[in-house]
């Protein structure tokens, strides 16, 4: 069947298991958005006028999708609105959310304290562990502020205000550091 390898580390937060969002929560503006995924992969499939017709939940899972997920649901739905995706995307691909939503977690984390993209990792793993992580050299090709006086203490009191916001969940309230790394089988 192959062998593990790492493929990225850093230190994070191991996250538990979720399946719902702070319904108040508010994702970046669209412009924020577009430039986060304005990449090879993404252009073109991703249609940002439905966020506004969508709840939290359902925004982040269509932002979180991959573009093979994205295309298959897509190809799947009776007619190409942002209604019939909600309605698939629970009757397909709900218990998934929890695995695909870490993928979104740096670009709302970049724009909630100002971080440069590709500093940052969320990723929920082959063996299901669910991470979000620091993972980049310093110093940055581009200077950065914010990033310029991250230490190990403010990024836990951010990680703390972030995840208990975003997941309501108490439990981040009081989350520690760890050491997390990516296992990808082969």
């Amino acid at each position: 069947m192959g062998y593990y390898h790492v493929n990225g580390s850093g230190k994070g937060i191991i996250l538990q298991n979720f399946d719902k969002v702070n319904k108040d929560y508010k994702l970046p503006p669209l412009d924020y958005l577009r430039k986060y995924f304005d990449k090879p992969y993404y252009r073109d499939e991703i249609n940002f006028e439905w966020l506004s017709e969508m709840d939290i939940y359902h925004q982040l899972a269509y932002l979180s999708l991959n573009s093979f997920q994205r295309s298959l649901l897509m190809n799947r739905l009776p007619e190409k609105t942002s209604k019939a995706f909600c309605e698939m995307y629970d009757e397909l691909y709900s218990d998934e959310f929890d695995s695909e939503v870490p993928n979104l977690f740096e670009c709302l984390f970049c724009y909630r304290y100002g971080y440069p993209f590709d500093c940052f990792k969320g990723v929920s793993d082959y063996d299901g562990n669910i991470m979000f992580y620091c993972c980049v050299q310093y110093p940055l090709e581009e200077y950065n502020k914010n990033f310029s006086e991250l230490t190990e203490d403010v990024f836990i009191k951010q990680l703390r205000e972030f995840f208990a916001d975003l997941l309501d969940d108490e439990y981040y309230k009081t989350v520690e550091l760890s050491l997390c790394e990516e296992y990808i089988k082969e």
